[in-house]
Formats: C-alpha cells, sequence, structure tokens
C-alpha cells in the first residue's frame, strides 16, 4: 500500500493523540470476535480477517462505521474519564507541530514577538521587515523565490521546481521533497527564515525540525496576504471526538484570493 493511499484512509481527527481508547478498545474487541468466528471456518481467514481489522483501526481510529457517535453518545461519562488519560488540558495542535512553549521562547527571547493585550504579537519592526521582504519576494517572481529556497537548503538552484496546483509543491531532481498549502504559505515561510537569521542569536545551532516549526508558527501572525495582499481571515470547525471532547479546526485564509496561510488545531 503506498504512502498516499494510506494518507488517504488515515482519519487524523480519530488517531495518534486524537486516539480515543474507548473507541479502539470497542473495536478490537469487535475484531476480535469477528476474527474468531471465520477462525472457525479456517484459521488463516481468521488470523487474515484481524490482521485487516487491526491495521484499519491503527489509521482510521475505528472499525465499525458510527464508533465515535455509538461511544460518545452511550458509553458512560466514567467510562470515557477513565480511558482519557490527557484530561481537561487544552494544548494547541498546530501545522508547527508540537513544543508551542519552545516556540514561543525562542521568539519572545528574540525580541520577534511580545505581549500586547494579554496575548503575543509580532514586534512592530520586526513586522514591518518581514512584510518588506514578502512584497520584494513576490514582486521579484517565481525565479527569484526558486533561488532563494536553493540558498536556504543550500542546493543547485537548477535542480529545484516549484509546482502549484492548489498546492505549492518542491521538487528536486523531480522528485517531491516538500509542499505548503499554498503560494501564500511558502512566501511567508520563505521570507520568515531570511529575517529570523538576523534576529535569532542560536538560529544557526537549531536544528532543521526545530527552525522549521520556528518559521511556520510565524504564519498565524499574519494580518495581510503574502501573495495578493488582501486581508487574512480566521475561520473555526468544530469536530467531535469519540471521547466526548471537541477539537476545533482554526483556519487562517486569504480573503481576496482563497490562498490558506495557517491550519491549526485545539483541543
Amino acid at each position: 500500500m503506498s504512502v498516499r493511499i494510506l494518507d488517504r484512509v488515515r482519519q487524523p481527527e480519530y488517531t495518534g493523540e486524537n486516539r480515543c481508547v474507548p473507541c479502539t478498545v470497542f473495536n478490537v474487541a469487535i475484531a476480535a470476535v469477528v476474527s474468531t468466528l471465520f477462525a472457525v471456518a479456517w484459521l488463516p481467514l481468521g488470523v487474515a480477517v484481524f490482521a485487516v481489522s487491526a491495521v484499519t483501526i491503527h489509521l482510521r481510529g475505528y472499525l465499525v462505521p458510527g464508533t465515535p457517535t455509538i461511544t460518545s453518545r452511550y458509553f458512560p461519562d466514567r467510562v470515557l474519564r477513565l480511558f482519557d488519560k490527557e484530561g481537561d488540558d487544552i494544548r494547541p495542535e498546530t501545522d508547527a507541530e508540537d513544543g508551542a512553549s519552545d516556540i514561543e521562547e525562542v521568539l519572545i527571547s528574540s525580541g520577534v514577538v511580545e505581549a500586547c493585550d494579554d496575548d503575543l504579537c509580532l514586534a512592530e519592526e520586526f513586522r514591518e521587515s518581514w512584510s518588506q521582504r514578502m512584497e520584494a519576494a513576490k514582486e521579484a517572481g517565481r525565479e527569484r523565490e526558486r533561488r532563494l529556497l536553493a540558498e536556504s537548503i543550500q542546493v543547485d538552484a537548477d535542480a529545484l521546481g516549484l509546482e502549484e496546483n492548489g498546492r505549492l509543491a518542491v521538487n528536486f531532481e523531480g522528485d517531491r521533497i516538500a509542499s505548503w498549502k499554498s503560494h501564500g504559505a511558502f512566501l511567508a515561510d520563505l521570507t520568515a527564515e531570511q529575517e529570523l537569521e538576523d534576529w535569532c542569536d542560536e538560529w544557526d545551532e537549531m536544528r532543521s525540525r526545530e527552525r522549521s516549526r520556528v518559521i511556520s508558527s510565524l504564519r498565524v501572525f499574519l494580518e495581510d496576504c503574502p501573495s495578493c495582499g488582501s486581508r487574512v481571515v480566521p475561520a473555526e470547525d468544530a469536530v467531535d471526538t469519540c471521547c466526548g471532547k471537541s477539537l476545533v479546526n482554526v483556519t487562517l485564509e486569504c480573503e481576496g484570493c482563497g490562498d490558506v496561510v495557517f491550519e491549526g488545531r485545539y483541543r
């Protein structure tokens, strides 16, 4: 099964850290019963049925359609609480991944963000400089963007290709190596890295994964669209999980051109 097929099968809202243990236990029990019935007729068939069921539960979070509704509606609250090891903690889950507190510390210590009205905002000097970089890169065109990216990841620019079809994908020697939700998101990250090199003293010592998380987290502060200049507007969409919780999907989208510059999930 290819990675792309697996990605289509996966349901992030019910797997990983969002996995509901009651759902999993309930479905594994059903898989065991069904597999046993098949095994009575022919043992290899029973084993195969259980294996397929286990993979399905792993990828989708459940086997039986409607399980999230069943467990949320009919399982007693005390049972759901028993399995709910995370309690009522509220933690952001963004495309900048885990480590939100570490990212915040880096941005504050570098002077990139500052406290404002019980929240965090970009420092005005950083915002202006970053905006100027985005505007300059956009006006220079895709060829300049491609070469800036090549400089950033230290590869031959002629081996890099940018492909836009809803998302913006980066190809290296014909193979896809990265993608962004939109050209606006790509442009923001590309120029944010240049800016952070000047602001963050420990930038050179940070690992690539850490840098990526810091860079992408800055998109949550965008007010104007990097690609079309329109206003960036938020949208929220609540998703109920099978453990009785709600996840809120937050999207930041350019009002004028529809570019999605940020997506995050909050409990």
